[in-house]
């Protein structure tokens, strides 16, 4: 199996530059089990797929290599927007009435997807659905209060399995104020900067987005998927 998978890194390399260029670093792969799943379990629900560079791209990746159709696009970051760069061809014949399935890792402020369905939307696709890495963003105590400083962005309570009374920031992380199961006395958690926060990443997907899958929670492990990538490999 770890032949495998230097196969897989090693073509997936490649593959990225020819999409950015040499010098870039193709994001981590992971969950390629629960992809390949996915790959041979949903494409017949759609038309073609749209990478989201770069992160989008790993997914994009494994679906191709399953035979469907993929294009990729990147966007710049710029403000509270972001700019749109279509890496492959595009035309309006390619998204007009057609089942689209967006690739990305996750989703934080939203930013990215919402150009990217704000410009697909220009050629009226038949429906916009979402398959993500993730079903939580992973951010520090100290990027959780950058990031809102600037953005909305998914709320700190999903990072608990309570709901908070009160959350305050302070100069050494975060403070949160909570009663938890029944217990009568109020208490207060104190997070510092080097806490990892677990962030929903569904807070910021835009209405324009039909459905939202993720490999995380909506797919399986299965042995059998990827045996079926080794065959694509090896045929390839």
């Amino acid at each position: 199996m770890t032949e495998l998978f230097d196969d897989l890194e090693e073509r997936y390399r490649k593959y990225v530059a020819s999409k950015l260029g040499k010098d870039r670093n193709p994001c981590s792969f992971l969950y390629v089990n629960k992809a390949c799943k996915a790959a041979q379990t949903i494409t017949e629900d759609y038309d073609l797929g749209i990478e989201i560079a770069t992160d989008g791209l790993a997914l994009g990746y494994i679906f191709s290599l399953h035979g469907f159709p993929t294009k990729a696009v990147r966007l710049s970051r710029r403000g509270r927007g972001a700019i749109w760069q279509p890496i492959d061809d595009i035309s309006k014949e390619d998204i007009n009435g057609k089942r689209l399935l967006l690739f990305d890792n996750d989703v934080v402020t939203g930013r990215t997807l919402r150009r990217t369905t704000r410009e697909l939307g220009k050629s009226s696709p038949a429906c916009m659905d979402l398959l993500l890495m993730h079903e939580t963003t992973l951010l520090t105590v100290e990027g959780y209060k950058k990031w809102r400083k600037s953005y909305n962005i998914p709320a700190i309570k999903d990072s608990f399995d309570f709901d908070p009374l009160e959350i305050r920031e302070t100069p050494k992380g975060i403070e949160i104020d909570y009663v938890r199961d029944g217990e009568r006395w109020q208490r207060t958690m104190k997070l510092d900067n080097r806490f990892m926060l677990a962030l929903s990443t569904r807070r910021n997907v835009p209405k324009e987005i039909r459905k939202t899958m993720t490999l995380q929670k909506d797919f399986e492990d299965d042995e059998e998927a990827l045996i079926n990538l080794e065959r694509i490999l090896r045929s390839g």
